[in-house]
């Protein structure tokens, strides 16, 4: 599905074989972010790794497929983790889950505060447990809120008004990072965190605005935009996001936070990035620009883009794949989805 020959080609061996003989717990597995993470360390325990690293994937919506090196156990994470201790001891824990879709934390911010909070501190707490090497926190690009300032570096604090409709979601992730922070400052764990800048690749489900605009030109729709399009943002590849996660949880400082995102090229307006679609695809269906619908958050971010310095000055991530390329790969890999009716999430 992914690419793995590539991500493993930007990663190297030098920053893989940290990995070698290890057991990583993964949160959100069931996600996006998750399913890719799966694809790629089974890729590496097939083809590098003399001695496979074990992964123990926390399942939510979807089942995980098990084999010899991934297993799966059912968890909520707002709930103590001390009984999956007995069986497994932890080297590495990537902290991916939470309630991502604009839609969803709308309609459930108390839940998504809950995840972001008690999900974090109880991931944190089996991290210390264990006394991992490394444990990588997912933020969210969220946490600078609506800001006009772009590129965005890490050290700016963040514009989030706590009584916006996007609140639970951007104070969520303000709230992941401060535990971590915590946790690195007064019980050093070696914590890490990564802010991701709009990811996208295979696996992304229909409410991603990507899949959203390649559906519907697919069905011949129009392609709605909420807003005047001139929302722009900075998209960056899963491959090259992995490539960036693993470089932070194994090479970056405790107690940071890093921007992992595209380059200065990959920033994009809504309505530019519907064009682009249409000239990848061929399509001539119309484009419609509309208010937004009755529980979508309106107060989204004019702009997107990260600074991409740290990363590559500190952890030596640099994004490699020109969005035109890799949407009009999306746009492929969908086409045939739809033409064989496969779950556009497999």
């Amino acid at each position: 599905m992914i690419d793995c020959s590539s991500i493993y080609k930007n990663l190297t061996y030098n920053v893989a074989k940290n990995l070698e003989g290890k057991s990583v717990f993964l949160t959100g597995s069931s996600g996006f972010i998750g399913r890719s993470l799966i694809e790629f360390f089974s890729f590496l325990n097939e083809n590098v790794l003399s001695v496979p690293c074990k992964i123990l994937c926390v399942e939510h919506i979807s089942k995980i497929e098990e084999t010899d090196t991934v297993k799966a156990v059912k968890l909520n994470l707002v709930e103590p983790l001390s009984k999956i201790s007995e069986n497994w001891k932890f080297d590495y824990i990537m902290h991916t889950a939470g309630i991502v879709s604009p839609r969803d934390y709308g309609k459930r911010p108390v839940e998504t505060l809950d995840l972001s909070y008690l999900g974090t501190k109880h991931v944190l707490d089996l991290a210390i447990e264990h006394e991992v090497e490394s444990i990588l926190c997912f933020s969210s690009s969220a946490v600078y809120g609506s800001t006009c300032d772009s590129p965005i570096c890490e050290d700016f604090t963040g514009a989030i008004s706590p009584f916006s409709d996007r609140s639970s979601y951007a104070m969520g992730k303000k709230v992941l990072e401060t535990l971590s922070y915590f946790y690195h400052s007064k019980q050093k764990l070696p914590v890490k965190i990564v802010r991701p800048f709009n990811i996208y690749g295979p696996r992304m489900g229909k409410n991603n605005v990507m899949i959203k605009f390649i559906d519907n030109a697919l069905s011949g729709k129009p392609i709605t935009i909420f807003g005047d399009g001139a929302q722009s943002r900075s998209f960056c590849h899963i491959e090259d996001a992995i490539n960036g996660f693993l470089r932070v949880m194994i090479l970056g400082k405790n107690g940071e936070a890093y921007n992992i995102g595209g380059d200065e090229n990959s920033e994009i307006s809504m309505l530019g990035l519907a064009k682009l679609l249409l000239k990848i695809s061929n399509k001539s269906v119309n484009i419609e620009l509309t208010d937004y619908p009755e529980g979508y958050p309106k107060d989204e971010p004019i702009r997107s883009s990260p600074d991409m310095r740290k990363a590559g000055e500190e952890v030596g991530f640099f994004s490699s794949i020109i969005l035109e390329n890799g949407l009009c790969n999306l746009y492929k890999t969908y086409q045939k989805k739809a033409l064989e009716g496969e779950n556009y999430e497999n």
